[in-house]
């Protein structure tokens, strides 16, 4: 953070924390230490993550007293993992024990939101897509929250009212339409400013975009345009989707019997994002961040975009030990099928697979290929006639399969290079077929919905 801005905004703040917290003594810490001693505080990870909020946490201490001094192992933005050293503290004990915990609260929030937006990042890696924050802030945390976005990789959209102009549906309504609620912006608000409209349909957008609009917003649009991927055979998804913040929470109960369980269930950045396909092929149900969606596609953007994020290429052996043997030329054979990926389509033919069923692994040789592929954000569970785990490893486009059978004995056990492995997206012939079902159904809920007979009590039809 810039000194102009940590002086004129943050020291308020930081003081304001500290007064929150003592209000004219810290009663504990003046009971074991009546007078000033030299004191030393190691700053160490507790959990992996990215860091953020170093010149917060020191600055918590200078306040307190000048002499107080700070030395970083680390910089903000950098990744750290449990058990490492961060930093030292050093002052009088009694400022030491004063402002931990003030200290300590703004870098952990800081650290875990950088970490959040860093993993956010990281999955729209590779795509044209800016991952942006709102200004739904923690009151009182606003200049310290958007740091930490910025600092994960993010970038911050408008910093508060007086930035930017966004008009909702509420300021629409006042203004009475699109076009009038742009005109009006514009006339009051200086040439500088940017005018960002929030659209719920496609007429919306094209109104926004005769009157002049700077930016649009589709949060809440329920017609959504048919998308493609790059590439002349990728993915074809995103025709329609139903969120449910929109419905009755008691309609859910009503519809998913009817849609039922498919065999593919996907696990995206630690549960995050949880998808699993319906009994109806093409269809994923979505769980994130407290609310459910359904997706139409082969398979859901979210995990086409996280696949396409990680390193981009196997790195250099590591755990080359004296019990390694066959893991340099398997590492090798995965290096050559990864380079060879056509990340443009979604392969319809077998991946290149290096089967490790058939040749037996020294552990060496399992520790040297874990560490060099590492482990990836994205897990897959297939369950039929066997069950299986489909792990992105830490390479972007390869995979760790493993398929037992119903005893729990191994069948297989496999690296597979492919963009998304085939048997994890929904095969190209029940598309179609699933889209002009997935119509009807959007079109006979509609109407129960009219009508009152989902999402409430039942609604008699006038006779």
């Amino acid at each position: 953070m810039n000194p102009i801005t940590m002086k004129l905004v943050v020291d308020d703040l930081i003081l304001q924390a500290l007064r929150e917290d003592i209000t004219f003594e810290d009663v504990s810490t003046a009971s074991v230490c009546p007078t000033a001693r030299p004191a030393t505080v190691e700053l160490i990870a507790k959990a992996d993550g990215i860091i953020a909020g170093l010149d917060v946490f020191a600055r918590t201490f200078e306040l307190l007293d000048s002499q107080s001094s700070v030395l970083f192992d680390v910089a903000d933005g950098d990744e750290v993992h449990a058990g490492d050293h961060v930093g030292q503290v050093r002052g009088d004990a009694r400022v030491l024990l004063s402002g931990e915990r003030v200290a300590l609260n703004y870098l952990q929030r800081m650290s875990g939101i950088a970490t959040y937006t860093h993993r956010m990042a990281a999955a729209l890696e590779g795509t044209k897509t800016v991952l942006v924050d709102t200004r739904k802030t923690t009151p009182g945390m606003r200049v310290f929250e958007k740091a930490a976005v910025e600092i994960g990789g993010g970038s911050n959209h408008r910093y508060n009212l007086s930035t930017a102009v966004m008009l909702k549906d509420n300021h629409i309504d006042a203004a009475g339409g699109v076009t009038r609620a742009i005109e009006m912006a514009r006339a009051h608000a200086s040439f500088t400013t940017t005018v960002e409209i929030e659209c719920e349909n496609l007429d919306m957008v094209r109104e926004a975009v005769e009157a002049g609009a700077d930016i649009i917003l589709i949060e809440t649009m329920a017609d959504l345009l048919e998308t493609k991927a790059a590439g002349p055979e990728a993915l074809e998804e995103l025709h329609r989707v139903w969120d449910f913040r929109s419905f009755d929470r008691a309609w859910l109960p009503f519809i998913l019997p009817m849609l039922g369980s498919g065999e593919v269930r996907i696990t995206l950045h630690d549960g995050l994002a949880r998808m699993e396909e319906t009994g109806i092929p093409a269809l994923w149900r979505l769980q994130m961040g407290g609310h459910d969606s359904f997706i139409l596609g082969r398979i859901p953007r979210c995990v086409w975009l996280a696949a396409r994020s990680g390193e981009e290429t196997v790195g250099t052996i590591v755990n080359n030990g004296s019990d390694v043997f066959a893991a340099p030329a398997i590492l090798e054979e995965l290096r050559a099928a990864q380079q060879k990926i056509d990340w443009s389509r979604l392969p319809e033919d077998p991946a290149h697979m290096v089967e490790l069923t058939k040749q037996p692994l020294s552990p060496g040789d399992s520790r040297a290929i874990l560490s060099t592929l590492g482990t990836g954000d994205i897990r897959a569970e297939i369950t039929g006639f066997a069950k299986s785990t489909i792990n992105r490893t830490g390479v972007r486009g390869i995979w760790h399969t493993k398929m037992l059978n119903n005893a729990g004995k191994p069948l297989l056990d496999a690296y597979v290079c492919a963009v998304i492995p085939p048997e994890v997206a929904s095969p190209c012939e029940a598309f179609d077929d699933t889209v002009e079902r997935c119509r009807e159904m959007v079109d006979w809920v509609e109407k129960d919905l009219e009508r009152g007979a989902i999402g409430g009590e039942p609604v008699e039809e006038a006779r």
